[in-house]
């Protein structure tokens, strides 16, 4: 037998093992020579056979969609479109294509330069019907018009062209048209924002759903939400949303349009789809903040206090509460309650997702005992004056529980006893022209008052 092995002579041959194209059967005779044969021809006894598989190079393989649209108005250049695909095992490189009307005639599609592994690209080719009437399109892939010659080789090259879709194609003046008005606002705050506007159809027929856009200016296309059919002389309110930032802006709504301005609705009229161009602001979005209330502005050693967040402007949990004693309070809803067991006064703020801040009012804990019961005084020094003197007024509060008001000409004040329900001090009224009574009234209507009077003047002659 021949000492060559097996793998040099399938080197030899340029063979590969894999995927089958077909199958070789390779004879190594004891002569020392070798010879390929077919399987029912080989006969030799002395002979050592091996099999060979030819493996399939990677290859594309390009398929059609449907067309659209599927109606048209005769005279009328009508835009078809479709998509090739490539569902081959290599990229596909440069083709044209082509549309086919009835089995017969056919126009060109727009070139495609190259399609990756499982892409596909939109393809367009324009048509006009002499004749109103039902008509079947289908689109091939790689099929040049007008000589059917393909570039590219394929897989698959029975694929090439898809099922024949029926177009309607309708006389002149009997076919739908889209109009669009301005946009429905000029103002929004920025952030995500919601446009609108109005589409009419000023046509003879009822419309198919149909893509529609906004053009928000500077090459900006946001595409709306499809529309049904809309019937002679109706209208409908479309609406995208979007995200924009504060500025002046111009924008505008365009019917029968998709992001790439390709129509679906042959009309009578193409070329009212678009409203014009209007200006629209968009404005800051204002601060978020947040407020605090408390549920009492005062309460014994011992009871409970509750805050509420309010948010606003965009303001939201979770809240952080931070008390003036103990800093980070636990808790992060829109509520935080407190059991308070030490008189004194005691401050809060919260701060919300967003960094914004807001101070709750103080609530001052009183201490036990505070029974309002007084003794409450209060006196002036001196009690008689020339006119055009002040005077001093002391008093001394005992088991207040809250403020005390001090009135009397010229004076208007609030006194806030301590935690141990006491105040003890005093002040200098202005200056005093006329008998002048005084008043201290506290809480469990405590009260009391001193009288100041002026001595008389004498003119001596």
């Amino acid at each position: 037998m021949h000492p060559a092995p097996f793998p040099v002579l399938m080197r030899w041959l340029g063979l590969s093992l894999g995927t089958t194209f077909g199958t070789l059967f390779i004879a190594f005779v004891s002569t020392g020579s070798w010879t390929m044969f077919d399987l029912e021809h080989i006969s030799m006894t002395s002979a050592t056979y091996g099999v060979a598989s030819v493996v399939a190079a990677p290859a594309p393989d390009l398929t059609p969609d449907n067309v659209w649209p599927t109606s048209g108005v005769s005279g009328i250049p009508l835009t078809f479109q479709s998509r090739a695909w490539n569902n081959g095992t290599a990229a596909s490189g440069a083709f044209n294509s082509l549309f086919q009307v009835n089995g017969g005639s056919s126009f060109a599609a727009s070139t495609t330069n190259s399609l990756a592994v499982g892409a596909s690209n939109l393809v367009t080719g324009t048509y006009t019907f002499s004749a109103p009437g039902t008509y079947q399109v289908r689109f091939c892939a790689d099929l040049a018009h007008p000589n059917w010659n393909e570039s590219v080789n394929e897989t698959d090259e029975n694929n090439n062209c898809g099922g024949f879709n029926t177009v309607t194609v309708s006389t002149p003046g009997a076919a739908p048209n889209l109009t669009a008005a301005t946009l429905n606002h000029t103002n929004f705050t920025a952030g995500t924002v919601v446009v609108s506007a109005t589409i009419f159809n000023t046509g003879a027929t009822s419309t198919p759903s149909t893509h529609n856009l906004f053009d928000m200016g500077g090459g900006t296309l946001v595409a709306a939400a499809d529309l049904p059919a809309i019937a002679p002389g109706g209208q409908a309110t479309v609406y995208a949303t979007t995200t924009l930032a504060a500025g002046s802006y111009q924008g505008r709504f365009c019917a029968d349009n998709n992001t790439l301005w390709v129509g679906q609705v042959a009309e009578s009229d193409e070329n009212d789809n678009c409203a014009a161009m209007t200006s629209f602001t968009v404005t800051p979005a204002p601060t978020p903040s947040v407020s605090c209330g408390a549920s009492a502005a005062t309460i014994s050693m011992g009871g409970s206090v509750t805050y509420t967040a309010t948010p606003s402007n965009g303001a939201a949990a979770p809240y952080v509460w931070t008390s003036s004693d103990a800093g980070v309070v636990s808790g992060s809803g829109a509520t935080l309650s407190r059991t308070l067991s030490t008189a004194g006064t005691y401050g809060m703020q919260v701060t919300d997702s967003t960094g914004a801040t807001g101070f709750c009012p103080q609530v001052t804990v009183t201490a036990a005992g505070c029974s309002d019961t007084g003794p409450v005084t209060l006196s002036a020094l001196p009690a008689r004056v020339k006119s055009g003197t002040v005077v001093t007024l002391s008093w001394n509060i005992q088991n207040a529980s809250g403020n005390c008001l001090l009135n009397g000409p010229g004076v208007h004040q609030s006194i806030t006893p301590d935690a141990s329900c006491v105040a003890i001090s005093s002040i200098t009224t202005p200056t005093i022209t006329t008998q002048s009574t005084y008043t201290l009234t506290c809480p469990g209507s405590q009260s009391t008052q001193t009288i100041v009077n002026t001595l008389p003047q004498f003119n001596y002659y």
